[in-house]
């Protein structure tokens, strides 16, 4: 069966039971893993008619809200616990993470994407502007649709970008590659209050695929293609570089900046020694079917989680 078959036969099941009164029952969708990966599993259980919520509270697969908007969605960002900035092919729009999903304010766009500081209410977000033949870099606060500051950067290719802000929102981090010396890769590390550009870095080749920052953002991790630099961001100067000889999106930062982890058919982990990154070890996801689509360290970098799939997208581990 293919996998829009069984999403169409799981939507069919939950609107069963969903709409008969014979079943006195909730029904809710897992994920059931073994050997192979990861698979859908429509679990029912007996709902205890008359109880309380306190007594039957919600589990944490349940929907709070969700919103449907004809653009397709690019991005989505959360700041704080408390606001959600997304991203779309037409607008970009905060919400509050509770209600029901109306967004708080909407600035019509291009081609967005968002990225959110985490214990702060700062967000940017990059724009495909045609007009420079380049990208928009914006820097935006949850309360208000107006930026606190606009960067324009002409000539360059928004299809390859990548985009963070710090946690404290104090540092905006944007790879691009530009149009001169036929395709440079780019960091721009811009203020977050000001927009000013703090540093600016240059690759030797490849497109932006990822930028991560340790905790006090004063270390920037980025990948342009198969090569990872890890740069310091106050003067833009190269700490180190290697070449780990495939192209892909996955990096992963810990908080202190002594931990790196990246790869594609394989995930490779680093640790500064106080010279270099240090190669530890490495790990496949299951054979050579498998790829790294995400991975990323707990905050005392104690733990390494890792997102792998197969080449038909329908396993996951």
């Amino acid at each position: 069966m293919t996998r829009r078959g069984i999403v169409l036969c799981f939507a069919l099941l939950t609107m069963l039971l969903a709409g008969s009164s014979l079943f006195a029952e909730e029904s809710r969708t897992l994920l059931v893993h073994d050997e192979r990966g990861a698979f859908l599993q429509v679990d029912t259980r007996p709902s205890e008619v008359g109880a309380s919520a306190a007594e039957n509270p919600p589990g944490r697969d349940e929907v709070i809200w969700h919103r449907n908007i004809a653009p397709i969605y690019y991005s989505t960002s959360i700041s704080n616990e408390e606001r959600i900035f997304t991203g779309a092919q037409t607008v970009a729009e905060m919400h509050a993470v509770s209600g029901e999903g109306t967004p708080l304010w909407e600035h019509n766009d291009n081609d967005t994407y968002t990225a959110a500081a985490r214990d702060a209410d700062r967000f940017a977000s990059v724009t495909i502007n045609d007009g420079i033949a380049g990208a928009t870099i914006r820097g935006w606060q949850e309360s208000d649709s107006t930026p606190l500051w606009t960067n324009d950067i002409p000539d360059c290719n928004v299809s390859g970008y990548c985009l963070q802000v710090s946690h404290d929102g104090a540092l905006v981090s944007v790879g691009l590659r530009m149009a001169e010396g036929g395709g440079t890769p780019r960091i721009y590390n811009f203020d977050g209050d000001t927009g000013v550009t703090i540093s600016t870095f240059d690759g030797a080749a490849g497109n932006p695929r990822a930028v991560v920052l340790s905790d006090d953002a004063s270390l920037v991790a980025t990948r342009f293609s198969a090569t990872i630099y890890v740069i310091e961001t106050a003067t833009g100067t190269e700490r180190w570089s290697a070449g780990i000889g495939a192209s892909a999106d996955p990096l992963a930062f810990s908080g202190n900046g002594n931990l790196l982890a990246s790869g594609w058919t394989s995930m490779r982990v680093y640790q500064w020694n106080g010279d270099i990154y240090q190669f530890e070890w490495s790990h496949s996801g299951g054979g050579s079917s498998w790829y790294l689509k995400q991975c990323a360290f707990s905050a005392d970098g104690s733990a390494l989680v890792a997102a792998w799939y197969t080449t038909n997208y329908n396993q996951n581990k």
